[in-house]
């Protein structure tokens, strides 16, 4: 198997990457095991618990473009082919699958306010990452804190924000890499997930060929790490309270965590 350089900035970056989810991952384990003896309808209703709900199309994709660290470098996520090998939290692995999407609209008409992709802007998280704009689905998670977190709830108009360029295009082209397992990869260096099978179909332009492959069985896939979304307008409220009451006592969700210290990040460079 090829492998990245040693002295490689990117695999130095992949390198601190994997250490720093493994222990966040361990802390969370322990977490969890804290919060169990808790009733689930409770944690629910608090809106901390993660939640595996895909709400919106496209729920795990990547722009055209996107490049995706690979054990031979970076490669544009439509060039990956079946059994090329991605780098992930978990090593290199083989690609499953790359479904692919084009939607197209009328020039009068306009997209529905789910489909517009999100970009993170280069250097939106680190001094690292991601080293270009990365563009993706409104559903597509980020490995942040050893949590996955949409990335629509990461929105703040400036560092990470909608593509107006996207809305004014009459196509949208979504990819989604699939792996044997729900993993973490790299995509312009940033952590991400992988596209993740729920038990549901996506009306993928290439479906015909993952079902002669793999049959027509959608499966369902465990998720890699906790997903933390909300799940509706009251979790939403609740997380405004939270975030109000944090003033006095830090009772911040996770999400509203990773967006405020990212939020702060934009505006600190901005300034």
């Amino acid at each position: 198997m090829n492998r990245l350089p040693p002295t490689s900035p990117a695999r130095r970056h992949f390198m601190s990457i994997v250490a720093a989810g493994a222990g966040r991952l361990s802390t969370i384990a322990i977490a969890s095991s804290l919060v169990s003896i808790t009733k689930t309808k409770d944690a629910n209703a608090m809106g901390l618990f993660p939640h595996d709900d895909h709400n919106g199309p496209n729920p795990q994709c990547f722009a055209r473009g996107t490049l995706i660290l690979t054990a031979d470098g970076e490669v544009p996520v439509e060039n990956l082919a079946i059994g090329a090998l991605v780098m992930t939290t978990n090593g290199a692995l083989p690609v499953k699958w790359v479904g692919r999407q084009a939607m197209r609209k009328n020039a009068s008409a306009s997209w529905h306010p789910s489909v517009v992709p999100v970009r993170v802007s280069r250097f939106a998280i680190d001094d690292q990452t991601p080293h270009r704009d990365l563009y993706l689905s409104q559903e597509h998670c980020l490995f942040v804190d050893g949590v996955l977190i949409p990335v629509k709830y990461l929105v703040n108009g400036h560092s990470i924000a909608f593509d107006d360029d996207a809305e004014m295009s009459e196509t949208i082209e979504y990819f989604g890499v699939e792996l044997d397992t729900h993993e973490v990869i790299f995509a312009e260096g940033l952590a991400v997930e992988t596209f993740r099978r729920w038990g549901g179909q996506i009306a993928w332009d290439n479906l015909g060929d993952y079902q002669d492959l793999y049959g027509t069985e959608p499966g369902v896939m465990p998720a890699f790490a906790p997903v933390c979304r909300y799940t509706g307008g009251r979790a939403e409220v609740r997380g405004l309270l939270r975030l109000a009451a944090s003033r006095f006592v830090d009772v911040r969700d996770p999400i509203q965590i990773a967006y405020d210290r990212i939020a702060a990040r934009a505006m600190a460079t901005a300034a």
